[in-house]
């Protein structure tokens, strides 16, 4: 079966900041530990580019950073 990621459950059970840069679009988690084309679906309060129906995948840019896509 596959991991399904959820920045909510990031944040809600591990205590963890997420940020999202609206300027850069960089989502920022330390030690994210994500692979590029992990599927993720959005929950809570969304930018408008997102919404809680429609995966986004994560591209790894860093340890600390990714980026979403909305293709994987």
């Amino acid at each position: 079966m596959a991991t399904v990621y959820s920045l909510v459950c990031w944040g809600g059970l591990t205590g963890k900041v997420v940020s999202i840069s609206a300027t850069t679009d960089v989502v920022t988690l330390t030690n994210h530990g994500l692979r590029n084309g992990a599927k993720l679906w959005p929950s809570g309060t969304l930018p408008s580019e997102l919404n809680t129906s429609t995966p986004v995948y994560a591209r790894s840019t860093g340890t600390n950073t990714f980026t979403l896509l909305t293709i994987s």
